[in-house]
């Protein structure tokens, strides 16, 4: 039999969550931005993060400075992406930033620019290389059943 006194404890460790930990927010949580938001991913941890906890889908853009072919597809994904009314959030990765490197090796990108859809921590749509106006407001238009 359990004593008074420990029954006391077992209360007292139960409504403190165990650990004192509960009702605070996870370790890693962030602030999801808001669907239609543009941002530029500097930190690899932060994109991570926002591909698993978001409950939109996330299209990131992968590119690079140096190159010509994704300066001039950077001009349409930000066209695309200010006409885009379905509920997504769009990321920016540079990979010339050298903190972005990792998220290179982890997507396995082959070449850029490279356009992925997340969702639910899923790949659910890969286009590496040009891609026309059409095709790229095809593919976000798309996203509506996600």
């Amino acid at each position: 039999m359990i004593k008074y006194g420990a029954w006391i404890i077992i209360c007292v460790l139960l409504m403190a969550g165990c650990g004192g930990d509960a009702g605070k927010p996870a370790k890693n949580a962030i602030s999801i931005p808001p669907a239609g938001s543009v941002i530029s991913v500097t930190d690899p941890e932060y994109f991570n993060n926002l591909v698993f906890q978001s409950p939109l889908p996330v299209v990131a853009w992968f590119y690079s400075d140096q190159s010509v072919p994704c300066r001039v597809a950077s001009a349409l994904f930000d066209s695309c992406a200010a006409e885009c009314t379905n509920q997504v959030i769009f990321a920016r990765i540079n990979l010339d930033d050298h903190h972005n490197t990792m998220l290179e090796q982890q997507y396995t990108l082959q070449a850029l620019p490279t356009l992925l859809v997340l969702h639910s921590s899923l790949e659910r749509a890969r286009v590496t290389g040009a891609i026309s106006r059409d095709a790229m407001a095809g593919m976000l238009n798309s996203l509506s059943g996600l």
